[in-house]
């Protein structure tokens, strides 16, 4: 059964609208919408400019007559597999230095969401590692299995158990739960 969530400590803070928020482990839709929303950026600014690129290097047919066309020619194998490698990297970057640097990515923004630390700094060797999911290469690939079963039957990726780190999300609260000692 899936973990509830839970606060592990009231722990809050003011936003910029003076609105107070409450800091609680991410829930697992936000989570899932806020990768979405981030390879969708990712897509719209760097695969989407390249198609023109790809489209003169590749002719635009069926997906079996481009697999057919691919894997008779070592050539296009290779470059096949330059550009798998090359959006990856830019892909573990994008996931490694907005988290790092903001603690956050613009799609984990939408959804308030933050990474933090639970031991120490949240350092980007340790974003790094929490984002070596997104590499279409053994043995990375078996983090797309491994994750998700983590993260629905333990709380949490296993790169951030691995990592001490945890996803947050601010949450609107009432002034009115909050009773006086646990003001700030």
């Amino acid at each position: 059964m899936p973990p509830k969530r839970r606060s592990s400590s009231k722990s809050a803070v003011f936003s910029a609208q003076n609105i107070r928020l409450a800091m609680v482990e991410a829930s697992l839709l936000k989570r899932f919408l806020s990768v979405i929303a981030d390879l969708l950026f990712i897509n719209l600014t760097v695969a989407y400019p390249l198609n023109r690129v790809l489209d003169q290097i590749v002719p635009k047919q069926g997906f079996s007559e481009l697999y057919s066309l691919v894997s008779s020619s070592s050539y296009l194998q290779g470059v096949s597999l330059l550009i798998m490698f090359a959006f990856s990297l830019v892909a573990f970057f994008y996931f490694s230095f907005f988290e790092a640097y903001l603690a956050q990515t613009p799609g984990m923004m939408l959804f308030r969401l933050k990474v933090v630390s639970e031991k120490g700094n949240l350092t980007l060797g340790r974003c790094m590692l929490r984002s070596l999911f997104v590499f279409p290469f053994f043995p990375f690939y078996l983090l797309w299995f491994l994750e998700p079963l983590f993260l629905l039957y333990r709380g949490k990726r296993l790169t951030e158990i691995f990592t001490n780190t945890k996803v947050i999300e601010a949450v609107p609260i009432d002034l009115s739960s909050w009773s006086s000692t646990s003001r700030m």
